[in-house]
């Protein structure tokens, strides 16, 4: 537990103070809601992947406009695992030659994979004239429908607002950190907010509190506190811009200040505990990618 007196130690001379980088590195990324993001956002792009989401999205914003057309050959086709409204999914391998040169490729479909389409002729679109880029007509480029991968890429969608959410509070708790003062504010009015967390409505508390050069400043903190109008609290406030500010109690860096208000770094330990999640995610999307464009 911290001993500091935030009142005792305003350390007026000392601003901008000196953040260790683990410090830094807990307010961006070692708090619930970044951790839960970063967790939410590698599941959901590991399913994403596994679902081939690209050549889904791919062939919707790309096989619309300026296809053109030419004749291949079906060369094999398979069932696979994937299914739509009880159809099994089926791979259809073809051929087609473009500019003396022959290209292969792989469309998907719920059409029943006979043995007799074999060296079937079927109409093949490439987009811009790219072979590199072909389907069969009226078939997709990838096993998964349109609206099965956008139902799973809405999981990761919402771990990264969970992850922009986190970094844009924790960049706030490293000015903080970094330019923040303490102050004893007054609560001048308390208004409930359309907001509920954890069921209790949040509160935008209003304070007044005078700034190190005597400046009579006002601020709103949304908290779940249900307080009197004239209690006091202790602030923590941006010296650059004093509407900035959080009460000094619930504000989760409070625990690495030291008696004399300096931060501290967390253990080594907890960096990388930190860490795991977004390694994680950038060597699991990074997988992904090499999969889907490179292999």
């Amino acid at each position: 537990m911290s001993t500091f007196d935030p009142l005792s130690h305003p350390a007026p001379g000392r601003l901008p103070r000196f953040v260790p980088f683990g410090a830094n590195l807990q307010a961006l990324v070692g708090g619930f809601l970044s951790q839960f993001g970063w967790a939410f956002f590698t599941l959901g792009m590991i399913f994403f992947w596994i679902f081939e989401g690209i050549p889904a999205f791919h062939s919707l914003a790309f096989f619309t406009n300026n296809l053109k057309t030419g004749p291949g050959i079906i060369t094999g086709c398979q069932e696979t695992f994937s299914r739509e409204n009880n159809a099994r999914i089926s791979r259809f391998d073809y051929s087609f030659t473009q500019d003396n040169q022959e290209w292969q490729g792989s469309s998907y479909s719920t059409k029943l994979c006979l043995d007799k389409m074999i060296k079937q002729e079927v109409i093949i679109e490439t987009i811009d004239g790219n072979p590199a880029q072909s389907r069969i007509q009226d078939m997709r480029t990838s096993p998964s429908s349109l609206w099965v991968v956008f139902m799973i890429a809405l999981f990761p969608l919402i771990g990264l607002i969970c992850i922009i959410r986190s970094i844009r509070s924790g960049l706030k708790s490293i000015r903080l950190m970094k330019f923040g003062m303490a102050a004893r504010g007054c609560l001048i009015s308390s208004t409930p907010t359309l907001s509920k967390r954890n069921g209790r409505v949040v509160m935008a508390l209003t304070f007044e509190f005078l700034t190190q050069r005597g400046d009579k400043t006002e601020t709103v903190i949304k908290n779940l506190e249900n307080l009197e109008v004239g209690e006091e609290r202790v602030l923590f406030y941006d010296t650059l811009n004093p509407g900035r500010s959080c009460l000094l109690d619930d504000w989760p860096m409070k625990g690495n200040m030291n008696n004399r208000g300096d931060f501290m770094a967390p253990p080594i330990s907890q960096n990388f505990k930190y860490l795991l999640l977004p390694f994680g995610a950038i060597i699991s999307n990074s997988i992904g990618y090499y999969f889907a464009f490179l292999h």
